[in-house]
């Protein structure tokens, strides 16, 4: 008996059935072969998340026109004559675990780029020079009919290929949302001015695909509820697109924003289901359909009340499912405190990853984006494996040694699991990094783990275990710079901010402006210090990924004063001294300074557990100080590949 009944019923959408409430979202294809087509590693993704329980798993940022649509190379391109053969293979996968096949059609309209479509001149609803200098032609009647027409293309050839529904893409700044958005169409023709004739363009792409393929796939219209732009697209005229929609399409998926705006992705400074305020209008509004809500949902508990609260019919996972692909099945058995739920770090959308070819990571799946090298992966025989160290490396070492079979100890030298990530629960919005140690904490009390807190490994205790192997995940120390004045009572590392009782005083001053300085910085902001970030570098948080960094700069910007390029000289009882590069001084108050210099592995500890007489694996922090993902990942891998 699920404990979420509404969000495992079923939904009728045009000729076919979810078998819940959770469509995963069009995440982008992050590799695809030369030509554009489906790699044996992006289907073994698809297959994945079908494997996961979600009811409709759909491929992502397809590009029905790549002569004129692509934004970015790792996109599935439809004049790839081999296309069909992918497709079909894709749809066998899915299919085979109960789930439905969706594919995004998208163009990339005034966004495309003429670096990945042959040097053909980018085109939308009007003219105009993009920031990057490229002249945007405006579409004419002719570039219209032919867009049209190869939407019907592509989603014929989907049907064809055993695809349940198709996803016309009329959000986040694509070419239809262009023509949709004042903001971008400024024509004065029967295409421009009223939404009327805004919605012109779009509404034959969707008439030209319901003809080509009848009722024989469902249609899905994926739509930004708002823009967050000036002159955008408002909510009312969204809710009145959706009307003039509810005879054409099967089902509409509410998302927001663009990728220059917000809450296309929810940040870690918005709530979760924020977005919901946008598909409960159009809900409202619209009564032969069913809408389904974007918004950074995680949590079964939070979608199943929304439902109850008619905001939505159901829910697009991206992130969230690509974080835990099992997130489904896991709610559907009432295992939802195993739910891993997404950190909102952005370490899978960041541009970068796209841009350079690199393939998919995720900070807390150590499997995404190789799901084909861990699909049939071979037993190995059994061992005792010992785990030195409880942050979120060894935790995931220890987890998955247990389940593939090994006996497993693991040594923690504090009094809790979960290293450096256990002062997040103090920050309110870095509080998914506290959620995941606190899952991988209930599923490790479930495996048969020794764990001794208030235990460090040391070279005796290991030598008594008789270990086969040891995986060392000892961490990393902070660094503490040779500053004149820093072993003063008034300097205090950063990982010592959050102990009970710490005063601090108002005026507070962070050494380093990296990660950790920036959102410890604002954290005390926004509990009333005045927080001043001295970076060395020309920019603070520039190890940050892309998109979140974004979102991270707008918070810091309202709250905290920065100086880049400057060099602590000199720390007092009062003030902290800084030069920059050409000698000249500057003093800023402070009744309390942090360090936040970075971290360093523990190299020491490391050297004095080694012995010949076990094999031995060192990772996340203890190699070098980094990331969760780096620290999931080589945790999972070590405990995998046992010889």
């Amino acid at each position: 008996m699920t404990h979420f009944p509404r969000l495992f019923q079923p939904l009728q959408v045009g000729p076919v059935i979810m078998k819940n409430r959770i469509e995963t979202g069009p995440m982008s294809i992050v590799e695809t072969d030369p030509k554009g087509g489906l790699t044996e590693h992006a289907m073994a993704f698809y297959e994945h998340l079908a494997a996961g329980g979600a009811a409709v798993v759909t491929l992502g940022e397809s590009i029905i026109a790549s002569d004129n649509g692509m934004t970015h190379p790792q996109m599935l391109r439809f004049d790839n004559p081999a296309i069909p053969h992918t497709l079909q293979r894709v749809a066998d996968a899915i299919h085979a675990h109960g789930a439905l096949v969706n594919i995004e059609l998208s163009h990339g309209g005034c966004m495309a780029d003429p670096a990945y479509n042959n040097g053909v001149q980018a085109m939308g609803p009007s003219a105009f020079v993009d920031e990057w200098g490229d002249e945007i032609r405006e579409m004419t009647l002719a570039d219209m009919e032919q867009v049209a027409d190869a939407f019907a293309d592509a989603a014929e050839i989907c049907r064809d290929c055993g695809f349940d529904m198709v996803m016309i893409h009329c959000g986040h700044g694509w070419l239809l949302s262009q023509f949709l958005s004042p903001a971008c169409n400024h024509r004065t023709d029967e295409f421009g001015g009223s939404l009327e004739n805004r919605a012109r363009f779009p509404l034959m792409v969707i008439d030209r695909v319901r003809a080509r393929v009848g009722r024989t796939l469902a249609l899905d219209m994926r739509i930004s509820g708002c823009e967050f732009t000036e002159n955008g697209i408002s909510l009312e005229d969204v809710v009145a697109f959706c009307k003039l929609c509810e005879d054409k399409v099967d089902l509409m998926n509410i998302s927001a924003g663009a990728p220059w705006t917000r809450r296309m992705a929810i940040s870690v400074f918005e709530e979760r289901g924020v977005n919901s305020e946008f598909s409960a209008a159009v809900k409202k509004a619209v009564t032969k359909v069913p809408v389904t809500s974007v918004g950074g949902y995680t949590d079964p508990a939070l979608m199943e009340r929304f439902l109850e609260e008619g905001r939505c019919d159901g829910f697009i996972l991206g992130r969230s499912i690509l974080a835990d692909p099992e997130l489904p099945e896991k709610a559907r058995t009432g295992r939802e405190a195993d739910i891993h739920q997404c950190l909102r770090c952005y370490a899978c959308n960041n541009a970068q990853y796209i841009e350079r070819g690199r393939v998919l990571h995720c900070s807390i799946n150590p499997t995404a984006g190789r799901e084909l090298r861990f699909r049939d992966l071979a037993p190995s025989p059994r061992r005792k494996i010992v785990v030195a160290g409880g942050g979120p490396g060894g935790m995931v070492a220890a987890l998955t040694a247990a389940r593939r079979g090994h006996e497993v100890v693991l040594y923690e030298a504090g009094d809790a699991l979960g290293g450096w990530l256990r002062m997040e629960r103090h920050v309110p919005f870095k509080m998914d990094m506290w959620n995941y140690i606190q899952s991988l904490s209930h599923e490790l009390a479930q495996q048969p783990v020794t764990v001794h807190l208030n235990t460090p490994a040391t070279r005796e205790r290991l030598a008594a275990e008789a270990p086969d192997l040891v995986i060392c995940a000892v961490g990393s120390e902070p660094i503490v710079p040779p500053i004149p004045g820093v072993d003063r009572p008034n300097v205090l590392p950063a990982v010592e901010v959050y102990q009970p009782g710490r005063q601090l005083g108002r005026r507070i001053v962070l050494i380093g402006g990296g990660l950790v300085g920036c959102e410890i910085g604002l954290h005390l902001a926004q509990q009333g210090h005045a927080v001043t970030v001295v970076e060395m570098r020309d920019s603070v948080a520039a190890d940050a990924p892309m998109d979140y960094r974004r979102f991270l700069m707008e918070q810091l910007e309202r709250h905290v004063s920065t100086a880049c390029g400057m060099t602590v000289v000199e720390i007092t009882d009062d003030t902290v001294t800084a030069k920059n590069a050409a000698g000249e001084t500057r003093a800023f108050p402070a009744d309390a300074v942090v360090l936040a210099a970075g971290f360093r592995a523990r190299q020491d500890v490391v050297a004095s557990l080694y012995s010949p007489d076990y094999d031995f694996a060192v990772i996340g922090d203890a190699r070098r100080a980094r990331r969760v993902l780096n620290a999931v990942r080589e945790g999972f891998d070590a405990a995998t590949f046992v010889r």
